[in-house]
């Protein structure tokens, strides 16, 4: 289902050799400089160990069935986590000591035991908001989840959720085995106490969102033998500044840029030098709407209506009563008021995208005509190498394992 895919950017540098400093040297300098030694321990490993006992039994419906979920709230998963201010554009908040660098962990209760399942790694980025997990306003633990008294935890006792389901993204993991876990992050609109850091009081800066994903992956590595799920095999999932966020990690995976970042907030294996003897690669991502090009995203959404004839498609499901609001209320979002001008700003980003410059591998243009193909052939390619390696796909409807 999810093929292995490696997305990076390569920075080839030519290196000249160089003489001595006064220019006085005749000779060549042929020895062979020492290897760099290996990383050590992180710093921090040993406060970032998982508790296999920290967790809470809520029951919930999977397809009709009851069934029992094991709920590790609001793991930290960095060593030097951000402050947070009482106040946040969340509200008032509980959690003020790892609010931002938290996970809520979901398994079943069947699936405890097991080591080999994937895991979903669902990202809590909304446009680009710093992603707050915890009570609020003095939750009492005792009492019944709400959207009032706590934000990101996607699974709640009681709740009901279907395998089969266009949307339901719970339902489908849950029934599979897969180990589900809401990761918070720091971004625009993280608030610290005054006084708290030399640099003030807003602490969500980039590349604060990419390098908190990164340290949740290196939690996950670093705790794999200790915990359910297959920490190779993480699957992030994301939408809007979530879809960007998932694509970040997934093109910058093992990137030592990232290092000095990780190092100033504790992540798990970064040590007392600033190297790395963990990787935070991922499996697959699924990113959906990834929101990058904040200047050019309504070119880019007409162009795609038109391309995709999206309006089309969802006019289709309205018709059948399928586009709804929280209350059943028919939701019209197909209309297109303004067909000449939808059709004016696809033109634009085609002027936009030739602009860029971008290449296919063959070294032709990558332009808007054949964009699309280029992306299914990319697919087609991750999937065939993941196949020739002799690597396992994890097969739509398939439960558990390899």
């Amino acid at each position: 289902m999810f093929p292995r895919t490696l997305i990076s950017t390569c920075v080839l540098l030519a290196l000249a050799a160089c003489g001595g400093s006064d220019g006085s040297s005749t000779g060549t300098d042929t020895t062979t400089p020492p290897p760099p030694a290996a990383a050590g321990p992180g710093v921090f490993d040993g406060s970032l160990a998982f508790d296999k006992a920290g967790y809470t039994t809520i029951t919930v419906t999977v397809d009709g069935v009851s069934t029992p979920v094991r709920w590790y709230r609001e793991v930290c998963y960095v060593g030097k986590p951000m402050k947070l201010a009482p106040t946040q554009s969340a509200g008032a908040v509980d959690n003020q000591d790892c609010g931002y660098q938290n996970m809520n962990i979901f398994v079943r209760e069947a699936d405890a035991a097991r080591q080999d399942n994937p895991i979903f790694f669902n990202v809590n980025n909304s446009g680009w908001l710093a992603s707050y997990q915890g009570g609020k306003g003095g939750w009492d633990p005792a009492m019944p989840v709400t959207r009032t008294n706590y934000s990101g935890a996607d699974i709640v006792n009681g709740g009901a959720y279907v395998s089969t389901g266009d949307t339901d993204k719970i339902g489908a993991a849950l029934s599979r085995g897969f180990v589900y876990i809401n990761v918070a992050s720091r971004s625009r609109g993280a608030v610290a106490p005054d006084g708290v850091y030399a640099d003030g009081v807003y602490q969500g800066k980039a590349p604060a969102a990419i390098v908190d994903a990164k340290a949740a992956v290196r939690y996950l590595r670093l705790n794999d033998a200790l915990m359910s799920g297959d920490a190779r095999r993480i699957v992030v999932n994301g939408t809007s500044g979530g879809g960007a966020q998932s694509t970040q990690l997934g093109a910058t995976g093992n990137s030592a840029d990232y290092f000095p970042y990780l190092q100033a907030i504790g992540a798990a294996g970064i040590d007392k030098d600033g190297k790395s003897s963990i990787g935070d690669d991922v499996f697959a991502i699924v990113a959906y709407c990834p929101i990058q090009d904040m200047g050019s995203a309504d070119l880019a959404y007409e162009w795609m209506f038109n391309v995709l004839d999206t309006r089309a498609l969802v006019a289709a499901d309205q018709l059948a009563g399928k586009i709804v609001d929280a209350g059943g209320t028919k939701l019209i979002r197909a209309s297109n008021p303004d067909p000449a001008g939808s059709v004016e700003l696809m033109h634009a980003f085609k002027t936009y995208q030739a602009g860029l410059g971008l290449k296919n591998d063959d070294g032709s243009a990558l332009t808007t005509d054949n964009m699309l193909a280029a992306i299914q052939a990319e697919i087609k390619q991750a999937a065939t190498r993941q196949v020739k390696a002799g690597k396992p796909f994890v097969a739509y409807g398939a439960y558990g394992g390899r």
